[in-house]
């Protein structure tokens, strides 16, 4: 899905396949990110570099222009160090979004 900025939402869930379908229909998720990315189905689980190199290959984009927000450190640290931008979601200095945008290497 495509917002007024052009970004584009995709979900990339350490989850069992069955289990995450169940929670994006029963939640209506389909309608807000097109793409979605299960351990379950991929074979392998964040924080392994894998999981983000599988990522950027189907999404057939480069790491440094995806932005992974994650709640665990270790899943964000990985996906740094697999290329990515990645922050962690709840952080106190990310509140609002002229400082999420600092955060950010520029596109």
């Amino acid at each position: 899905m495509h917002g007024a900025t052009g970004v584009r939402l995709r979900c990339l869930s350490n989850d069992v396949s069955e289990w995450a379908k169940l929670l994006r229909e029963r939640f209506g998720l389909g309608e807000y990110l097109t793409d979605w990315f299960v351990s379950g189905d991929l074979g392998v689980r964040k924080p392994a570099p894998e999981v983000f190199a599988t990522v950027c290959r189907r999404l057939d984009v480069v790491p440094d222009r995806i932005l992974l927000i994650g709640d665990r450190a270790a899943n964000v640290e990985a996906a740094r160090s697999a290329g990515l931008q990645a922050l962690r979601f709840g952080s106190p200095h990310l509140s609002t979004m002229d400082q999420l945008r600092k955060e950010l290497r520029p596109w």
